[in-house]
């Protein structure tokens, strides 16, 4: 699977892209947006997701025992207004406890912050491993896993400097690590590194990160068609909008006697 992020596609849904199923969650215009890639035998195993923000999807997979819960986020830069950052933890939050306590629980992304060094009172958080200086990003993505027992899994890994950074700044020289596989079980994880030279065709600044995991076998599920309802039409139809309350109305009416 790949969780991909600032994919600047727009609204929610689900597409096939070649042998892979692709669910995505983005914004009105082409701007931010998350996808989650699947190849076929993990695309069958989906038991549900949904669309949270255009910085946040959610999907759960079944296997033999038990389940996998994936969130793609792409977290708001240092610079980005504090309301836009409490806005994004308050809904990554509300996702990661809404996930059964049984789950392995994988978080994929361009977080924008660094883990740190200073693994006081985040010992379960970051590992002997860490990089940067802590900033603001960082003190709220290292509360948020101490919150819910989750571990920043790249803090974990000895790995060469070059296998470490993900992102790379316009000057050539500034390398930090923005990018995150963030975990609740990290045995179930037997490497991580980044990838140089992997990057897809579209002048990014961020490096590939790959980590190997080990759980099958996927469980295939019958999945459910659910109907797209386009809304906005009860909104630019009056006649529409009638015959819809109407229908509303009579609906609740036949349940006053209850």
């Amino acid at each position: 699977m790949a969780g991909l992020t600032e994919t600047r596609i727009t609204d929610s849904g689900e597409k096939r892209v070649e042998d892979y199923l692709m669910i995505y969650s983005g914004a009105i215009d082409h701007t931010k947006g998350v996808a989650l890639m699947l190849n076929r035998r993990l695309a069958n195993s989906v038991a549900s997701w949904h669309p949270v923000s255009e910085r946040l999807i959610y999907a759960r997979l079944a296997h033999k025992h038990g389940h996998l819960s994936v969130i793609v986020a792409y977290a708001p830069t240092e610079p980005s207004p504090d309301a836009e950052k409490d806005t994004f933890y308050q809904q990554l939050q509300s996702v990661v406890t809404s996930i059964p306590p049984h789950d392995i629980t994988m978080v994929l992304g361009d977080l924008n912050a660094v883990s740190g060094t200073d693994r006081l009172g985040f010992e379960s958080v970051v590992g002997n491993y860490g990089s940067g200086t802590v900033n603001d990003n960082s003190a709220r993505l290292l509360s948020m896993c101490a919150a819910n027992r989750l571990s920043i899994l790249g803090s974990w890994f000895a790995r060469k400097v070059i296998h470490r950074h993900t992102w790379i700044c316009n000057d050539g020289r500034t390398t930090k690590e923005l990018d995150h596989i963030i975990t609740n079980n990290r045995s179930f994880f037997k490497s991580i590194r980044v990838y140089r030279g992997a990057e897809a065709a579209a002048n990014t600044d961020h490096r590939l990160v790959v980590a190997e995991a080990a759980l099958h076998p996927f469980i295939r599920m019958k999945r459910q068609h659910v109907p797209r309802l386009d809304t906005t039409k009860l909104m630019q139809d009056p006649s529409l909008a009638h015959i819809y309350n109407v229908a509303v109305s009579n609906a609740f009416s036949a349940l006053r006697n209850l």
